[in-house]
């Protein structure tokens, strides 16, 4: 997220990000899910905060996950 923004032009200082894991219970004890919540610092247009969810989606590290895994990501401003 962080080049898509300096490609926009966009000064993401101060964002904030917190992630959640949901595990399988006993025995398996594997990750199936993750909630990614973003608290951007200050008001970005629809289509700036489009174009930076569209960043995480396409993120590389996602390609780590197993195909299984959910992903929900939220984006929040002031």
């Amino acid at each position: 997220m962080g080049m898509a923004a300096d490609k926009l032009g966009l000064d993401l200082s101060g964002t904030k990000t917190e992630v959640g894991v949901e595990v399988a219970p006993p025995p398996a004890l594997r990750v199936e899910g993750l909630n990614v919540a973003v608290a951007l610092p200050r008001k970005f247009s629809e289509e700036q905060v489009q174009q930076l969810r569209a960043a995480v989606e396409q993120c590389p590290l996602r390609g780590a996950l197993r195909p299984e895994v959910k992903v929900a990501i939220s984006f929040a401003m002031p």
